[in-house]
């Protein structure tokens, strides 16, 4: 139970595929019924990224703490959309909700396209992809000494995969490139994305870490536009 300004009360009841709110306002009674969207990932940054790009749109967005999941989409393939591809499935059959998964690549041009498609476990070197976020940036600092500035090039590319019950999957493909700083600014470090101490974007001329949210959404605006139309065919969002 809870309260909706001074005396609205609602109470929520969940179904796999929607949440349902029940609102007792002044002038009576109000359900509001919303589906709902797993974005099967644990990352606070990219979940605040989403929510922030749908945050006008009637979907209640949970993640894989929300739902107590800790199981873990093996990654086995050596490309980003097969690999969000297999873990949208994965947790689609482990909760029947409508799931985006992603997968992410860092390319290095100095470093010869390295890391690549295991960001966070740099292909081996790291075990764990929850390894310390300081630890990771200074290995990529220290693989990149002696390079300049003008040659730290790189190119951060994703594959989101969005797969319904029905099996029907939507795939949006998303490149960047960026600049990787000589030293992390760790005022600009965003929880969950290491690169936000480093990215840094020439069109606002700042760290990723350091962009307002308006700038955010202007700089992911490509990948807002597919997001949002592939939601309007899947939840015909008016």
């Amino acid at each position: 139970m809870g309260k909706l300004g001074g005396t609205t009360r609602f109470f929520k009841k969940s179904r796999p595929n929607i949440a349902i709110y029940f609102c007792y306002i002044k002038t009576g009674f109000l359900i509001i019924i919303m589906d709902k969207l797993l974005f099967a990932t644990n990352n606070p940054a990219k979940l605040s990224l989403l929510k922030l790009i749908l945050k006008s749109y009637p979907l209640e967005i949970v993640s894989l703490k929300d739902l107590h999941i800790s199981e873990k989409s093996p990654e086995l393939f050596d490309n980003e959309t097969d690999n969000a591809t297999a873990k949208s499935k994965f947790f689609l059959s482990r909760t029947g909700i409508t799931t985006i998964a992603d997968d992410i690549g860092l390319y290095v041009d100095a470093l010869d396209g390295e890391p690549g498609v295991q960001f966070r476990r740099w292909n081996g070197k790291f075990q764990d992809e929850n390894i310390d976020d300081v630890k990771w940036v200074d290995y990529l600092l220290k693989r990149l000494e002696g390079v300049t500035l003008s040659e730290r090039t790189a190119k951060i590319k994703t594959s989101k995969v969005i797969t319904k019950p029905n099996g029907k999957q939507y795939i949006i493909k998303v490149q960047k490139d960026i600049i990787i700083d000589t030293k992390p600014d760790w005022k600009a470090y965003v929880k969950g994305f290491p690169m936000s101490t480093l990215a840094f974007n020439k069109q606002y001329n700042k760290l990723w870490g350091l962009m307002t949210d308006v700038e955010k959404l202007e700089y992911e605006k490509y990948y807002s536009k597919e997001l949002i139309s592939v939601l309007h065919k899947i939840y015909k969002i008016n």
